[in-house]
């Protein structure tokens, strides 16, 4: 993907294969309008742990997420062993694991509240909105002191008193990517993401009659929630859009569901037709899948493959050792005006394994989920203002207890 600033440098980025073993490494190559100095990188491979060299413009500039992995930065020419430089280079403006992640306001709202069904989604953002000055000057505070050092914190976490209509007292939890760097993170309301309101009636709203689109709406704000609070998600449909739908139409189906899921934590079980007809998309729109798959550009869900032939059930969930919470119902993934039925369950990890996994009866058990950071930072109001200050190993939000299963069954263990 090749960008430019207004200080007239370029950005672009580049994978590399190692020519040892064929791993994908991912950097971006910087350019200036003037003069640039070539160089190269000395790389171990963090796959077959050989090194290689990446040769590339303004060595020092230029960056990768394997940081570690890159152990010299040369401003001259390689004079070495050509056998050992990356060949296999690939320039792209392609990223299909791109998160889109915004919280639609103007759609049927997921957080009722339950005493007066009152919309508590505006009612948070209004909320949110009054205090965004305290709260981004909070979020630059905890850059500004992450920034000399220790863990890496993913998030921002923010918690906003909110009061509703029929006078019940609320709290929002509001999320951001915590970014490193000068002028990055929030900078509106709109920056940030509603993940819970306390006092909400879930299983109700999720429960009923409803439109295609709306079904799909809450989910897509259910996923929202997930992305953070839960420590896996899994989405189990049988079809993504329909099979009378054009190539074009089907991509944007799967554009939608891939670019809202959090693919560091997130599973997708389907059929294999379904991913047969997600390969057979792309290549008609012109994107050669071979070609992702040999630079590991392919979006992560689609390269996990989760596939599974017989059944028809559609369920979604967001799975944590403390609370499983489900919405299911008869809706495929796609949209429309016709009605479904929805349900939603909140319950513990053994239920939900009980009552969903193992009557899936999948060949093989669920990959276990990428271990998250455990850091994180907590924007809230005291009497003396709005503060940041870093959390370690605590809750995002308090939640209640779900319904356990009978005393003779398994319950969740001690410290969970």
């Amino acid at each position: 993907m090749r960008s430019s600033r207004d200080d007239g440098t370029y950005r672009t980025e580049h994978a590399a294969n190692c020519p040892h073993c064929g791993e994908p490494h991912h950097y971006v190559e910087i350019k200036f309008q003037g003069e640039n100095d070539p160089g190269y990188w000395e790389v171990d491979c963090p796959r077959c742990n050989q090194p290689f060299v990446i040769e590339l413009n303004n060595p020092l500039e230029s960056g990768s997420k394997l940081c570690k992995q890159i152990k010299a930065r040369h401003e001259k020419s390689f004079a070495g062993d050509r056998s050992t430089v990356a060949h296999d280079v690939f320039r792209h403006n392609i990223d299909l694991n791109l998160n889109v992640w915004r919280f639609n306001y103007s759609a049927t709202p997921l957080y009722q509240c339950a005493k007066g069904s009152a919309d508590l989604e505006r009612l948070a953002k209004t909320a949110l909105g009054n205090e965004i000055s305290a709260v981004v000057k909070a979020y630059h505070v905890a850059q500004n002191y992450l920034l000399k050092g220790g863990p890496h914190h993913d998030y921002a976490v923010v918690r906003v008193p909110v009061e509703c209509s029929c006078g019940g007292r609320h709290t929002a939890t509001f999320y951001a990517r915590l970014l490193m760097g000068a002028g990055t993170g929030p900078t509106s309301e709109n920056d940030f993401l509603l993940a819970d309101v306390s006092g909400a009636k879930f299983e109700e709203t999720l429960d009923g009659i409803v439109s295609k689109d709306d079904a799909m709406d809450l989910l897509e704000k259910l996923i929202i929630r997930w992305n953070l609070l839960a420590e896996q998600i899994l989405i189990v449909s049988p079809f993504v859009g329909t099979t009378f739908m054009s190539s074009e139409k089907q991509l944007a189906v799967w554009e939608w569901l891939l670019g809202i899921l959090d693919s560091e934590k997130s599973i997708f079980l389907t059929r294999g037709a379904t991913w047969t007809a997600y390969r057979k998309a792309m290549e008609e729109d012109g994107i050669s899948v071979n070609l992702l798959e040999k630079f590991g550009l392919e979006n992560r869900l689609v390269a996990m493959d989760a596939r599974k032939q017989d059944f028809h059930a559609k369920f979604f969930a967001g799975i944590s050792e403390s609370v499983c919470e489900v919405m299911s119902g008869s809706a495929n993934l796609v949209r429309g005006p016709s009605v479904e039925n929805i349900g939603f369950k909140a319950m513990n990890r053994p239920a939900f394994e009980e009552r969903y996994l193992e009557r899936m009866k999948l060949k093989t058990p669920l990959p276990a989920p990428k271990r998250a950071s455990k850091y994180w930072v907590l924007i809230d109001r005291e009497p003396e203002g709005w503060r940041s200050r870093p959390m370690f190993d605590v809750p995002y939000i308090e939640r209640p207890k779900p319904n356990t299963l009978p005393e003779s069954s398994s319950d969740v263990g001690a410290g969970h």
